[in-house]
């Protein structure tokens, strides 16, 4: 019982890995789409992949850059939940940085890490990293 707590634990504690500017991936045409429909452009995304609707199966969070009127550039962050074999755009949210790392889902929500351009930093050189909760549906 011990061994099943510590797998379980260890599972929830890791990380999610992105596949960043793979077309292949489960839920890559589905992101690809909703980008063109909403800028026409099928950017480059990064999506991380885990459960954050709590019904056991993986989720998709997929973040570009782009720029937007007024606030420069953003970090698009989009949540799309796996439905039927195919996925649902569920979402999205603004946040700010670069690097996003250190993804991870849970039931409502995504945590993340980025790094911010600091007050005496050049836009090249950023280094105080922020930490980001994303509420899901």
């Amino acid at each position: 019982m011990r061994f099943l707590l510590f797998i379980a634990l260890f599972i929830l504690s890791t990380p999610a890995l992105a596949v960043c500017g793979d077309t292949t991936s489960p839920a890559a045409q589905v992101v690809k789409n909703h980008w063109l429909s909403e800028t026409g452009d099928p950017r480059q995304t990064c999506i991380f992949y885990g459960d954050y609707s709590g019904d056991g199966a993986a989720d998709a969070l997929a973040l570009y850059y782009f720029h937007k009127p007024g606030d420069g550039v953003v970090l698009e962050a989009a949540m799309f939940r796996a439905v039927g074999g195919t996925f649902r755009f569920d979402g999205s949210a603004d946040i700010d940085g670069q690097n996003p790392r250190d993804v991870r889902f849970k039931k409502g929500g995504i945590t993340l890490v980025t790094t911010l351009t600091g007050p005496d930093d050049l836009w090249c050189c950023s280094t105080p990293p922020r930490d980001w909760t994303i509420r899901t549906p």
